[in-house]
């Protein structure tokens, strides 16, 4: 791929499955360089090419600071842009080059592709909160349209790591959950936009998620997760409010929570061990308002390409 600026790829992989050889081919095809991070699996990874690079952490030190690792490891090495990806997402063939145009031409310090979730064998397409009048508005992105969101996945996005550098990377503390919705309200306190392109398409599959749950004119999203992962999502969730204070994003704000709520309605209804994830839950909550969070300083803004 000849995109006239250097243009990487970081993986972060945890005891990853066979997903993982079909995402490092697709990308072998279209780019000069693959960072794969695996934070302590018991399975290594084992590929051989020169366009691989393999960092191996001792233990998991979380998906943030994976990131940041293979982020930096870019950067020091002349890399403009880095794609970024879970092991067990996958892009369709032509997505690249689409997201690369976009952050090249708009002011985005990141930008995604449209997610499609796989959930019972049923495509389903995701859906981004966007700007609609003084509200927001969460609603499906067209398979031709480059809209302004607030938030995208880190998992297929497209990162400038000029602007990743500036802004101090992914925030470690988060360890997982809540890392890209972070991320994307700081790049856009500093100035930067959130962009989605409908061009390109991200195959995930959401969780454990197996089916859809339709009551009271709603869709509940039973994803599975583990009692642990409940635990940073709602931890996390207080600590990026707290970061941010109460006059930055309100509207914002008040959506994640909303969505936490009926996220707590779907585990209570609709998963197994609603017990065991409700006190775990309860632990997330005390710690993220027990904690010490620093909120943003104030900066100066820099032209991504300045």
């Amino acid at each position: 791929m000849n995109t006239g600026r250097r243009v990487g790829s970081v993986i972060v992989t945890y005891n990853h499955d066979e997903r993982l050889n079909k995402l490092v081919e697709e990308l072998l095809n279209n780019l000069d360089i693959i960072v794969i991070v695996d934070n302590g699996s018991k399975q290594l990874c084992d590929f051989r090419s020169t366009k691989i690079v393999i960092i191996r952490n001792e233990e998991n030190i979380g998906l943030a600071s994976a990131l940041n690792i293979g982020c930096e490891y870019l950067y020091n090495n002349g890399y403009y842009y880095t794609f970024l990806f879970d092991q067990d997402s996958f892009m369709l063939s032509g997505s690249l080059e689409f997201l690369i145009e976009t952050i090249k031409s708009t002011n985005a310090a990141i930008v995604g592709p449209r997610i499609q979730l796989e959930i019972d064998n049923t495509i389903h397409e995701g859906k981004y909160l966007v700007r609609s009048g003084q509200l927001l508005k969460r609603r499906a992105i067209g398979e031709s349209e480059i809209a302004s969101t607030f938030s995208c996945i880190t998992s297929g996005s497209l990162v400038d790591l000029k602007v990743w550098k500036y802004v101090s990377g992914f925030w470690d503390d988060l360890f997982i959950e809540m890392i890209d919705n972070e991320y994307c309200m700081r790049v856009i306190y500093y100035g930067y936009e959130v962009m989605i392109d409908g061009h390109a398409i991200l195959i995930q599959q959401l969780g454990d998620t197996k089916m859809l749950v339709k009551k009271l004119g709603t869709y509940f999203i039973p994803t599975n997760h583990s009692a642990n992962r409940y635990f940073y999502m709602y931890r996390n969730l207080i600590w990026t409010q707290r970061r941010y204070g109460f006059f930055r994003f309100p509207i914002l704000k008040v959506y994640y929570y909303l969505a936490f709520l009926k996220k707590m309605i779907t585990i209570k209804n609709f998963e197994t061990d609603s017990k065991g994830k409700k006190k775990l839950i309860q632990k997330g909550i005390r710690e993220g308002y027990s904690a010490n969070v620093k909120r943003l300083p104030t900066f100066h803004t820099i032209r991504k390409n300045g």
